[in-house]
């Protein structure tokens, strides 16, 4: 599918050089928000794992090359509604976000809380 394609964007063409698409419902689309400079791309890990495995490094590097050319990546790293996060993770992040809770209930599930950050950070 994508080897008749040739995008015009950097992103696009280092993802396809590196053998990062296998399918895309629209590689045209994808290409120019990549060449207007708009994209962005996220990413979250479950903090609570014992450790990342090489599924992850994908996405990481996905991210990598976003950043080099010209988009705008962002790692969601979010806690559990137990525990959260620890201190030391608290200390690394760039910013900290909380989502306050109304009437009795004041945490969300974490599935609940990603999709309420992606869709502020597509909005902002």
């Amino acid at each position: 599918m994508t080897d008749a394609f040739h995008p015009r964007s950097d992103f696009l063409r280092v993802m396809q050089e590196r053998g990062f698409v296998h399918q895309c419902s629209d590689l045209t689309g994808l290409d120019d928000k990549a060449r207007s400079g708009a994209l962005a791309g996220y990413i979250g890990f479950d903090c609570t794992a014992p450790s990342l495995h090489v599924g992850n490094l994908v996405s990481i590097m996905m991210l990598h090359w976003l950043q080099e050319t010209g988009g705008k990546p962002v790692a969601l790293i979010l806690g559990n509604e137990e525990k959260g996060l620890d201190p030391a993770t608290l200390a690394a992040c760039d910013e900290v976000v909380t989502i306050p809770g109304s009437g009795r209930v004041q945490s969300l599930n974490v599935a609940a809380a990603a999709a309420i950050l992606i869709y502020l950070a597509t909005r902002s």
